[in-house]
């Protein structure tokens, strides 16, 4: 992304109030997720996630969502993600790299 745009994106972030801000860039790599419960095709899921990002001292977090049970998270994936400066708890993985982890 060219450094304006990231620069846009930052502000729109921070004016639409998104939680965000100024997010740190980094990876979210999955440590754990619960197994599907049924056949449904997209059913919730509970992810143990490690942060990563350059300058960031790393952190762990969970997180729940629903997942199209063809493409379910396994432990070891690392995923694009950006995550809150202050609460890195908020956060916006890239969840349809799971489609091309396979």
């Amino acid at each position: 992304m060219e450094d304006w745009t990231e620069g846009a994106a930052e502000a729109l972030d921070r004016l639409t109030e998104s939680g965000l801000g100024a997010p740190w860039t980094g990876t979210a790599r999955i440590l754990s997720a619960t197994p599907p419960s049924s056949r449904r095709r997209y059913q919730s899921c509970t992810i143990e996630l490690a942060l990563a990002a350059e300058g960031f001292e790393g952190a762990t977090t969970s997180a729940e969502v629903v997942i199209d049970t063809r493409y379910w998270p396994e432990p070891g994936t690392v995923l694009p993600a950006r995550f809150s400066r202050t609460l890195p708890r908020t956060l916006d993985v890239d969840w349809e790299r799971l489609r091309s982890a396979r």
